[in-house]
């Protein structure tokens, strides 16, 4: 998840159109195979959403392998700040 935060940072500066971060879930997809293989990383992305946006994330999702619960927590902590 350090790779998406110094992303976000970089794009940040780079330009003034919102950054948006829907990163997956860590694990490595084979297009030959069409399979997903190792552990997925991204643990909980609401703790981590806290530095996507405070390094200039303005939209956060989740992308493949990333599961409903997940979101939801995301969701969840979002609707209370805003």
């Amino acid at each position: 998840m350090e790779v998406v935060t110094e992303a976000v940072r970089m794009l940040s500066r780079a330009s003034d159109k919102p950054v948006i971060v829907y990163p997956n879930s860590g694990e490595i997809y084979d297009a030959e195979t069409k399979t997903w293989s190792g552990q997925g990383t991204c643990g909980s992305m609401s703790d981590t959403s806290e530095e996507w946006e405070a390094a200039g994330a303005r939209i956060i999702g989740g992308c493949c392998r990333t599961t409903p619960h997940q979101i939801g927590e995301l969701a969840k902590k979002w609707r209370s700040y805003r």
